[in-house]
């Protein structure tokens, strides 16, 4: 809000206050994902990312301080992942980074705390990441806007209205050129 961060827990709407939070929330991107056990939202402004656990009482928050800026965020059950000039960086929940080259079609990110699955889109282009593997979805209708529901589905939504993309079985055929046919 205005005034700063509110969360709903157990029927009750609790302000928060930290040093830790950015000040201006209005240009911060959100995501929540799993953090050391527990489910935490994520606050990224320019190159700060701060971390808020909640426990229904008090909320511990705590900053971290990033390499690169991200243009995109989105939590899955993997982590939390970001998408910057360089590359998409998983942080995992218990701290690690890992390091991926940059998928050649990525401005929005998006996924769902609870799935492992993250969409990335960029001009009508949707790709699938799993499991370190990422696959071009084709045949997609036109889409300006990505999110998911509790699925993982991708949730596409634009001129031609809604549509939803549901996340594919990646199977991985070794000693098998690619794009031999398989009958």
């Amino acid at each position: 809000t205005d005034t700063g961060l509110e969360v709903w827990s157990e029927g009750q709407l609790f302000s928060v206050s930290s040093d830790e939070l950015p000040v201006n929330l209005s240009d911060a991107m959100l995501a929540v994902g799993p953090w050391q056990g527990d489910e935490v939202l994520w606050i990224a402004l320019d190159s700060s990312l701060t971390g808020i656990r909640f426990d229904g009482q008090m909320a511990e928050a705590w900053s971290i301080e990033l390499e690169n800026a991200p243009s995109a965020m989105a939590g899955s059950s993997d982590g939390l992942w970001m998408l910057t000039d360089s590359e998409l960086q998983l942080l995992g929940p218990n701290g690690l980074w890992l390091r991926y080259a940059r998928p050649a079609s990525g401005e929005q990110l998006a996924s769902h705390a609870s799935r492992s699955v993250l969409w990335v889109s960029e001009d009508g282009i949707l790709q699938q990441v799993e499991n370190e593997t990422i696959l071009t979805r084709t045949q997609t209708p036109g889409f300006s806007g990505l999110v998911t529901d509790s699925t993982g589905s991708a949730l596409l939504f634009g001129p031609e209205g809604l549509a939803r993309v549901r996340a594919g079985r990646f199977i991985r055929f070794i000693g098998i050129e690619e794009g031999t046919p398989l009958y």
